[in-house]
């Protein structure tokens, strides 16, 4: 839904999960904001179920939104290790804006711990380790 120029997410929203051969996420899309410029295969997402995709507990099954069976392999391959942070970049994202409620000091550790994240990715640093919110 756009508002005022920007978008505003709408939980009645469908979302797209890319996913590959083996039934990981590999991005999140919108039609109304990407348009024609989504890779496939995908599988319709609603709010909730796109939450739960970036948890990291849910593949695709069949073309389904399915919980995982067994746990995640411990390490993550460059590609999914980035769409996580991502997705950790964005949900915290309010954080950091000015009207945020938040104390200058705890904008200030989220600040580091956004920059954390944003260290991961650095090809001298890559981990499947996050950091821990503040």
């Amino acid at each position: 839904m756009q508002l005022d120029g920007g978008w505003q997410w709408d939980i009645s929203m469908q979302y797209l999960g890319h996913y590959d051969n083996r039934g990981e996420y590999k991005g999140f899309y919108v039609e109304e904001i990407h348009g024609k410029n989504i890779p496939s295969p995908t599988v319709t997402l609603n709010h909730n179920q796109w939450q739960e995709a970036l948890t990291g507990e849910y593949v695709v099954i069949n073309g389904e939104h399915k919980k995982r069976e067994k746990p995640r392999e411990e390490v993550l391959d460059v590609d999914s290790i980035r769409i996580l942070r991502n997705n950790k970049l964005m949900n915290s994202d309010w954080t950091q804006l000015v009207d945020s409620p938040l104390s200058e000091e705890k904008k200030n550790e989220w600040r580091i711990y956004r920059q954390k994240l944003r260290d991961i990715t650095k090809p001298e640093n890559i981990t499947n380790e996050f950091p821990i919110e503040p």
